[in-house]
């Protein structure tokens, strides 16, 4: 539940520059020799959203949305940019072979903090898409603020649910 607002925010402005946008998009089942494929193995798993286009024209990228509290007691002796590395490397591990082998697309992990600091793949989608989104409005900067905005208060809303 946490992490929906996020996932619902990121998809709409995807809807902006992007194709096909789904938001928890069925993968495809996996039977045979692709039962070799290291992560996400069953049937039935689904990432966040999936959008053609952003990365390059005609590509398919598989994005997962997290939300991370870095004053956990189990987080303790992270910091928390070292935290938002490492959950991107775990969700790259669960995802991405599957992504490239099975799906023939990408995959993006976007992490978040509940204090509003974002991963660096996170990081690098949004300025992407600010970019994207800019070239219709011609206004990188507002563009980049009201994104910044939208999440922040998505990531707020989050966390009042979660209290």
């Amino acid at each position: 539940m946490r992490h929906n607002n996020l996932r619902d925010v990121n998809a709409e402005f995807q809807k902006e520059v992007c194709h096909d946008v789904k938001v928890e998009p069925m993968l495809i089942p996996i039977e045979g020799e692709n039962t070799q494929i290291e992560g996400a193995k069953e049937n039935g798993a689904h990432p966040d959203i999936l959008s053609t286009g952003l990365w390059s024209p005609f590509e398919r990228t598989f994005y997962d949305v997290q939300v991370i509290h870095p004053n956990s007691p189990s987080y303790l002796d992270t910091t928390p940019k070292q935290l938002l590395v490492q959950k991107e490397k775990i969700k790259t591990r669960k995802y991405n072979v599957r992504a490239l082998q099975v799906e023939k697309g990408t995959f993006t992990p976007l992490l978040y903090t509940t204090f509003g600091g974002w991963g660096p793949q996170a990081t690098a989608y949004h300025r992407r898409l600010a970019d994207k989104i800019s070239k219709k409005t011609k206004e990188y900067a507002s563009v980049m603020n009201h994104m910044r905005t939208r999440i922040r208060f998505s990531i707020m809303r989050s966390v009042l649910v979660a209290l």
